[in-house]
């Protein structure tokens, strides 16, 4: 997976200054908290996306698939479909993202039947949450600021987990997110900006052994 210079150094500027003085999670080191006054959570798929299309690597437990991936708004509901095909049209998964269905925002139209297992319907939907921001209604929100370069922190609490969301300072674009629980990230995912959605996506899910890889087709 490829990353744009710029996108790199700020990437390293906030493993550089990662430290995390206990298990009880704050913020990273480096960032001071502001106000969290209406504080929104930043979004990976702006309003304004419609449609985008992906090349794809997915592994789950050592096991890998290939093909594309195709995501598309429909503007009724702001409704994403995510389907994942093989490069001859074999459907893997079909995922609906409901942003307007608070309770049941994440519905699987179809998932090929070695796929359809509990656990890893359950780490696609947590991997999804992140990606599309769909967090508990009784979530927490902090913001915090590193001191120089204005880089961003954005820290959601629910059910003893954090998720934080690293944005640059420019345009407030998220370039990673990570779900933690105590001491233990739980998932990653990094993200290459692009105009209104991200270029490239790399989802890590340590839980699962699940990594999932996503490379802009240009249409």
């Amino acid at each position: 997976m490829k990353y744009r210079p710029v996108y790199t150094l700020f990437l390293s500027v906030i493993l550089l200054t990662a430290g995390l003085s206990s298990c009880s999670y704050k913020h990273y080191k480096g960032f001071e908290q502001v106000s969290t006054e209406n504080t929104p959570i930043p979004v990976v798929y702006v309003s304004s996306f419609t449609k985008a299309v992906y090349s794809t690597n997915f592994k789950i437990f050592g096991q890998e698939l290939s093909g594309i991936t195709m995501m598309k708004k429909v503007q009724s509901g702001n409704t994403i479909h995510v389907v994942f095909m093989s490069q001859i049209g074999l459907k893997f998964f079909d995922i609906e993202i409901r942003p307007e269905d608070k309770e049941n925002w994440f519905h699987v139209n179809y998932i090929m039947e070695s796929m359809n297992r509990e656990f890893i319907i359950s780490m696609l939907k947590t991997d999804f949450m992140l990606l599309f921001g769909q967090y508990p209604k009784h979530s927490e929100i902090a913001a915090f600021r590193q001191t120089g370069s204005n880089a961003t922190e954005t820290t959601i609490r629910f059910d003893k987990n954090v998720a934080s969301v690293f944005s640059q300072p420019t345009n407030n674009q998220p370039v990673k997110i990570e779900l933690r629980k105590g001491c233990s990230v739980k998932a990653t995912i990094q993200l290459t900006p692009g105009n209104n959605y991200p270029e490239n996506v790399e989802i890590n899910n340590k839980r699962a052994g699940l990594q999932l890889e996503w490379d802009e087709i240009q249409m």
